[in-house]
């Protein structure tokens, strides 16, 4: 790592805080009174990482969003898993999502607030998903604001640069492997480059603002309020943020500007703010696991920090190992995924824990879309493998963003799920409801982008405390 990055000590630990100048109470207040209810679209399931009690759609149908309307819930989820689609796609979808969202809402007299949830780490369809959200609800002055913060998962972002940290070291967004990214790579970490970078130069920069973290400390409420209120429709403003606190200075801010329409592009901290909770670690006696049959994980991403935790479960635990040659795969020479199932029902039966994963050379190719495809095929094989268990396992891990989704969808089939907290912090775990594959049995969404090389072994062992 390159020693001239500055430390976690240096940027974060000394960027403290006053006493906010609100209390919960009154911050609460401004922010369920400004709509109705909060809706979070998803473009994985790990946005769920900072909340719990929290639902989580994985349809959006005018009925599924209106039956969440009609029970009053003031957040609560659509996971979009866009993506692992491409752009046509992903506009489509969200066009469809958006469309359904106005008329569930305008029906029934509700004013939604709309987060497009996306990776911390800045990878994901930016910015048409938020334009897509502008133009089909045509608000009067729509300002989005972009908060990649996720404080969990060691991302801040601080004089507009986006910070990842490692160790002790906070090594900008760009210099990151994330960045390299074959479908959604970047160059820049200070966030006003970025926007520009993905606008393509089709911005002007006095459209791009910032709140900086100076300002939010320093500044009253009704001063920063005041500020955003001058931002012109479609302006951007960049959220600095080390700790919560400097989240919900914002967000009070925002919640109290009159004079526009609010849109956020954020991870996943902001969502907690904006609930007012605090991370809820569980464990297997929380969870009520049952001790029978074994447990189940799946890793199908791909990025360094997955990899590292793959192997550091491989060599430390006794855990059965099946891999998924993806050359084979794409050769069409792997088994039938039926034939796997059942090598890991025997498995599961006889209360082995199971690690279903593909192999770490990463197949790909020139064009994104094809890129994409070709994920899409090892997700469609590792996910028909899972729906072919007859065996319920003890716990099921989904490694990776994409993964997780196709297996929340794809192989256990639900169809809403409450997230019941976090095994370790960025680590989620939903209780899958009647209707789905395995009823009770808990769903562990685990980030490809959180954690040390110990990360998952860690989870593993917490299911068996």
């Amino acid at each position: 790592m390159d020693n001239t990055f500055p430390t976690y000590q240096q940027l974060v630990e000394n960027s403290g805080a006053a006493r906010l100048p609100f209390s919960d109470d009154a911050f609460a207040a401004l922010i369920n009174g400004a709509q109705d209810t909060i809706i979070v679209l998803d473009d994985d399931p790990t946005g769920t990482q900072t909340v719990h009690d929290i639902p989580v759609l994985t349809e959006w149908s005018e009925a599924a969003i209106g039956a969440e309307l009609d029970r009053a819930t003031p957040l609560f989820y659509i996971l979009t898993n866009s993506r692992s689609l491409t752009a046509d796609e992903a506009r489509a979808l969200g066009l469809e999502i958006a469309n359904n969202i106005l008329r569930s809402s305008a029906g029934r007299g509700k004013k939604c607030c709309l987060i497009s949830r996306s990776d911390s780490t800045l990878r994901g369809h930016y910015p048409l998903e938020v334009e897509v959200l502008i133009q089909v609800l045509k608000p009067t002055r729509p300002v989005h604001f972009m908060v990649p913060a996720f404080f969990e998962g060691g991302r801040y972002t601080i004089g507009d640069v986006h910070y990842v940290r490692e160790g002790e070291q906070m090594v900008p967004a760009g210099e990151t492997p994330f960045a390299q990214d074959k479908v959604f790579g970047y160059r820049s970490s200070n966030l006003k480059d970025w926007v520009e970078e993905k606008y393509g130069g089709q911005i002007a920069p006095d459209r791009i603002h910032s709140l900086s973290i100076a300002a939010l400390e320093a500044q009253s409420p009704a001063e920063l309020t005041a500020r955003i209120n001058t931002f012109r429709a479609n302006d951007i403003c960049i959220v600095n943020a080390a700790n919560y606190d400097h989240l919900k200075r914002a967000l009070f801010a925002i919640a109290a500007a009159s004079d526009i329409d609010p849109f956020f592009r954020s991870a996943a901290s902001l969502v907690a703010a904006f609930a007012g909770q605090s991370p809820r670690l569980v464990g297997a006696a929380t969870l009520a696991l049952s001790g029978k049959h074994g447990g189940l994980t799946v890793v199908g991403s791909y990025v360094p920090k997955s990899t590292q935790q793959l192997e550091h479960v491989l060599d430390t635990m006794s855990i059965e190992p099946i891999a998924v040659d993806v050359r084979s795969l794409l050769d069409g020479a792997c088994p039938a995924a039926g034939l796997i199932a059942e090598r890991i029902d025997k498995h599961l039966r006889g209360g082995r824990d199971v690690i279903l994963y593909t192999s770490r050379e990463l197949v790909s190719v020139d064009a994104a879309g094809d890129n994409l495809q070709i994920g899409r095929t090892v997700s469609r094989y590792l996910t028909d493998i899972v729906a072919g268990l007859s065996v319920n396992p003890r716990y099921i891990i989904g490694k990776g963003g994409i993964t997780s989704s196709d297996l929340a969808t794809r192989s256990l089939n639900l169809k809403r799920a409450i997230v019941q907290g976090q095994v370790i912090p960025g680590v989620p775990v939903w209780e899958t409801l009647a209707g789905s594959k395995f009823p009770g049995t808990p769903f562990i969404v685990f980030p490809g982008n959180v954690g040390d090389h110990t990360g998952l072994a860690a989870v593993i062992q917490k299911l068996h405390l």
